[in-house]
């Protein structure tokens, strides 16, 4: 697995395309590496609502399937920010 593997390849890659239609095209093509910046506020990239929205209930229903919510086995570059820990929402 690489930092330029896309979403939508990875969840092919681990069995789990279902998951994949429910992602917007934009959604699929994100990378490892785009989602690991977005996750650390460290992207200058704007994501489209549409594309966040698809990002949150991907999330939702991997969680309320009891599986991670990205199909990376790490994300080794995924940083803490003790200003999360006090955000209502979380990031999405």
């Amino acid at each position: 697995m690489k930092d330029s593997e896309t979403l939508k390849d990875a969840l092919t890659r681990i069995g789990d395309a279902k998951y994949v239609k429910h992602l917007t095209p934009d959604a699929q093509q994100l990378t490892k590496a785009q989602i690991t910046d977005f996750m650390n506020s460290k992207t200058d990239q704007e994501f489209k609502p549409e594309t966040i929205s698809s990002l949150r209930k991907f999330a939702k229903m991997r969680m309320k399937d009891g599986k991670s919510i990205f199909p990376y086995e790490k994300m080794e570059k995924l940083k803490h920010n003790e200003s999360d820990d006090h955000m209502g929402g979380g990031t999405w």
